[in-house]
Formats: C-alpha cells, sequence, structure tokens
C-alpha cells in the first residue's frame, strides 16, 4: 500500500546506498563545479548543500563564483574553461539565473558528457526521441518518488504545472515515455482547477506558494509538490499541505519530498558522467 506521505528522505537513502556500490567500483573521484551566478545568501547556501552532499559522499565538488562579470563573451568563455578541465566530471549551474542570462546560450557551453543537469540541446533531445539521456535531477527526482513508492504510471491521467526546461519539459517526456497521458498546465491555463482536478498524478512545479488548494485535488489522487517557498521564514510548497492531506492517497511533504532526492538524483547522474567519461580514455 502506498503511504499517504511520501517521505523523500527515505527515497534519498535508497538511491545513495545503490551510490555507494557504484562509486566503490570506480576508480576514479568524481568532480563536480557549481557555478553560481547570482549574489546572495540563498543561491551561495544552495551551492554549499552541494558541497556538502557531495563530500559526504566521497566526492569532490568546487564552487565558482561567476558573479562579478556576467557579459555574455566573459561568461562563457569561462564555463567552457571550466568544463575542459579533464578532472572536472561534471558542472551544474545554480538556478535561479540573473534576469539578463540567456539560458539557452549558456548551456550550450556545456559539453553534453558533462552536463550533470541534463539540460544541453543534446540531452534534451535525447530525452525527448526516446534515447538514453542524462535527465534533469528534479524532474528525476519525481520519477524516482513514484517507482521507490510503486505508483502505477502506465495509463494514467497526468497533470504537470510548469513547463521550465528543468522540470516541466522534461517530466513530460519521462511520463509520455512510461505511458500516461500528460497534461501540461502554465501561467496561461484558463482554468487550471478544472485540469489538475482530472489527476491521478499531480506534480506541482511553478515556485508559487499554495497555488494549489482543496479545489484543485481530486479524491483519491498523488500529487508530487516540487516547489519551495519561504513564508515567513518557514519552507512551504506549491501545494497548500494541510488543505489537500485528507483528500489525496498520497501526497509529498515540504521540506522533506522532493529536495533531497533532487540532490541525490545530481549525484547519481555525477557518478553516471564519471562512469562514462573513464569508460571512453580507456577505449
Amino acid at each position: 500500500m502506498i503511504p499517504k506521505r511520501l517521505d523523500g528522505n527515505a527515497v534519498a537513502r535508497a538511491i545513495k546506498h545503490e551510490l555507494g556500490r557504484r562509486l566503490a567500483a570506480l576508480d576514479r573521484r568524481p568532480g563536480l563545479a557549481v557555478v553560481l551566478l547570482k549574489a546572495g545568501a540563498a543561491s551561495r547556501k544552495y551551492a554549499e548543500s552541494k558541497v556538502k552532499a557531495c563530500r559526504e559522499m566521497g566526492m569532490d565538488c568546487t564552487v565558482h563564483d561567476f558573479t562579478d562579470d556576467l557579459r555574455p563573451d566573459v561568461l562563457h568563455r569561462r564555463v567552457r574553461s571550466l568544463a575542459s578541465d579533464p578532472g572536472l566530471h561534471g558542472l551544474f549551474v545554480e538556478h535561479p539565473l540573473p534576469a539578463d542570462v540567456d539560458p539557452i546560450a549558456l548551456y550550450a557551453c556545456i559539453p553534453a558528457e558533462k552536463d550533470v543537469e541534463g539540460i544541453s540541446y543534446e540531452n534534451l533531445g535525447r530525452l525527448l526521441l526516446g534515447r538514453p539521456a542524462m535527465v534533469a535531477s528534479t524532474a528525476a527526482a519525481c520519477m524516482a518518488i513514484l517507482d521507490h513508492y510503486e505508483v502505477p504510471i502506465a495509463r494514467r491521467h497526468a497533470v504537470v504545472v510548469g513547463r521550465s526546461n528543468i522540470v516541466g519539459k522534461p517530466l513530460w517526456a519521462l511520463l509520455v515515455a512510461r505511458d500516461a497521458t500528460v497534461t501540461t498546465c502554465h501561467s496561461k491555463t484558463p482554468d487550471l482547477a478544472a485540469e489538475t482536478s482530472r489527476a491521478d498524478i499531480l506534480v506541482v512545479s511553478v515556485g508559487h506558494s499554495r497555488l494549489i488548494g482543496r479545489e484543485h485535488v481530486r479524491e483519491g489522487a498523488i500529487v508530487v509538490d516540487v516547489g519551495i517557498n519561504f513564508e515567513g521564514g518557514k519552507m512551504v510548497g506549491d501545494v497548500d499541505f494541510d488543505a489537500v492531506h485528507d483528500r489525496v492517497s498520497a501526497i509529498t511533504p515540504v521540506p522533506g519530498g522532493v529536495g533531497p532526492v533532487t540532490t541525490a538524483m545530481l549525484l547519481s547522474n555525477l557518478v553516471e558522467t564519471t562512469t562514462r567519461q573513464v569508460a571512453l580514455q580507456r577505449t
């Protein structure tokens, strides 16, 4: 039976246990670079959390602060130079990006083989074509939670609220590949509740606190809340947990839901990129 509360910490522990086995088989210490483009305590905190997570698993992680000069030519040159380091196996750009940074042009500077966030043209294209690809860690985390708790996906109606390149779009592709019928909603959807209330599986990733209320979910739905927002210093999701808790069959909490699994999937992607690069060096 699927529990009411989908515990992301339990899922993350299971992923990291498997990662330990994969790391033991590697003769290389994976190295991750985190690029910081937005000044502020929150962005730096998120970056440092990745350093801590990597170190706990015996992997290297360094933060590169490029906030001093965001001119495209300078920024792109610095990212390409960083990516060319043979001791670096993965590169991650911390979100959110500054408004004046073109994400598509920036991501094009990251080679697919070091793209742990799955945002390069090649990785996104391979994902849409149903080929093996690096998958954005948050989208992969949503699927990992559903799989860990053995939530049926095929023949179910999934609704994804959000259409970002790092969550909504890759998640649509992942769900469709698993034979779900998927509806994508966004800020221009005229009647959000009419769409979301039809979902067997509802995933919300918009960054709007408590956007989804009781009227947005049907009875018995499974809800995955990707949102991270702060109200009076308290972290809350995009879903009003208290309002929908007794109506849904299962839901991820915030905090303790998608967040820790996203970090675990980022580490998994880093191990995968390292494994592939080591294999290529041996050929």
